[in-house]
């Protein structure tokens, strides 16, 4: 009653149920599925119970235990990638809900069958194509992954995917983790295809006074052994419409109608053999035709040939730029600066050395800031292609200035103020390419190889007579630098 009042609203009490789970879990034969047993033993259950369950996929599904107070369920393996499953019950006497408690369940590994063939795999850096590895993986649902998280290689699919541009664990044994476990076979290895041999020719630098009929050039194979040489096959094509299936060998240039400057050879080598196959290397021989020969004292006149290519760059360089105006005030006023400094100042006081003590503090932090503000605009074709070239002004204007010096004046002032300016640009170089942004320099295992450097002042040279100043002038600080 209700203030006396009969009323038929009543009250329902429901008893709550409780209960403890256990499991047991048996395998077939491969461990690729399970059955699990989950034993319930349950007080106050009545009829009415409800035993809602979610078996550890998410989903619920009401389900009453058997007879013997049991449910079971099979499962496929692995269950996802942790192999560890989480089951949940709730027991229900009317509005009356009981969460029970299940420990996880971990399901042993499975038996996996994990097959990858080809091994070893070759790959060349330079064509910068994603190498591709197919792998065979059972069950379907096991997780593969490379052991040590190695860069450049990933796990698409059915596919290992190795980039060429940051890959760089060449020849080393690659192992794999499968459904968390590490696996001891197999593994493979991938080769750099440019480690496998590799040719070089003497004389490094061949040169001949215009007029000349034939210079001859020596070619080496390195890389490989002795035998080797014997069991592989081998083809040059030395650029000049002749061919050659021997292995070290002397080719003859027919040099005659060739003028002053630069005869270039394209000479490509396809070894056939070895690990990978097939290789191609290919390398430009450069010979220099003269109008006197390369060994006559340049010494004389190196001066006007370079102030004259300083003053050149000079002039370049006055030309109005679109750039913004932070830039031009950082990088381009301060590079034509540096340039008017060199022109109005007595410049062969500079090319013989005598304001070298003023290097560190003229280049330095102007190559350092000109190469992060080309990394800064990467994006942007014509802001980079116009700091690209104030970059190389400054370098081209830096050698400059150190080609007509003596031995004795380079040594004297190589610890102090032109080392620290080489590191600069070395660090800068680096950088840039760490960034991707490369300039038509060979590559090269250390940017302080003797090729490359040569190469490298080559390249920034704007002087017609560069090759010789370079070959004379030049070697007394490569070989300062790069002790041979």
């Amino acid at each position: 009653t209700v203030n006396g009042q009969e009323t038929k609203a009543r009250i329902i009490v429901n008893i709550k149920a409780t209960a403890e789970v256990s499991t047991s879990v048996r395998y077939n034969k491969a461990k690729k599925s399970a059955t699990v047993t989950y034993k319930v033993n349950a007080e106050n259950v009545l009829d009415s119970t409800k035993f809602t369950w979610d078996f550890g996929d998410g989903n619920t599904v009401d389900k009453t235990p058997d007879a013997n107070n049991e449910v079971v369920e099979n499962y496929e393996l692995p269950v996802n990638a942790e192999n560890i499953l989480k089951p949940t019950l709730i027991i229900s006497n009317g509005a009356c809900k009981s969460p029970i408690e299940i420990e996880p369940i971990t399901f042993e590994a499975s038996d996996v069958e994990f097959k990858i063939e080809g091994s070893p795999f070759c790959i060349d850096p330079t064509k910068k194509e994603t190498l591709k590895i197919p792998f065979d993986l059972k069950p379907d649902r096991a997780k593969l992954e490379v052991n040590g998280g190695l860069k450049g290689i990933t796990v698409e699919g059915r596919e290992l995917l190795v980039d060429p541009s940051i890959f760089t664990a060449y020849s080393t044994p690659i192992g794999f983790i499968v459904a968390g476990k590490a696996m001891a076979t197999p593994t493979i290895s991938i080769i750099n295809k440019s480690d496998v041999a590799n040719f070089t020719w003497k004389p490094d630098n061949p040169s001949a006074k215009m007029g000349t009929e034939t210079v001859k050039v020596i070619f080496e194979i390195t890389g490989l052994t002795n035998q080797q040489k014997k069991e592989y096959g081998f083809k040059w094509d030395f650029g000049d419409r002749a061919s050659s299936d021997d292995n070290d060998l002397q080719q003859t240039y027919d040099i005659s109608d060739r003028k002053v400057g630069e005869a270039v050879f394209p000479v490509v080598l396809v070894i056939e053999g070895g690990p990978c196959g097939a290789i191609e290397i290919s390398k430009d021989v450069t010979i220099t035709i003269t109008e006197e020969d390369v060994d006559v004292d340049v010494s004389r006149n190196c001066v006007d040939l370079v102030s004259e290519a300083i003053k050149k760059d000079s002039t370049a360089l006055s030309a109005n730029v679109r750039l913004s105006e932070s830039l031009k005030k950082s990088i381009v006023r301060r590079t034509i600066a540096l340039y008017a400094e060199i022109n109005n100042n007595n410049i062969s006081e500079y090319l013989k050395g005598s304001k070298n003590n003023t290097l560190n503090n003229l280049f330095n932090e102007l190559i350092q800031g000109t190469a992060n503000a080309i990394v800064k605009n990467k994006d942007n074709t014509l802001v980079k292609g116009i700091l690209s070239n104030f970059f190389k002004a400054q370098i081209r204007l830096f050698y400059n200035i150190l080609h007509c010096q003596t031995e004795d004046v380079i040594k004297e002032s190589m610890d102090n103020n032109i080392k620290p300016v080489i590191d600069v640009i070395e660090a800068a170089l680096i950088h840039l390419k760490n960034n991707r942004i490369i300039f038509d320099i060979p590559s090269s295992r250390s940017i302080r190889s003797k090729g490359t450097l040569i190469q490298f002042l080559k390249d920034f040279m704007t002087d017609p007579k560069a090759p010789e100043i370079i070959k004379l002038g030049m070697s007394k600080l490569i070989n300062l630098i790069i002790p041979v």
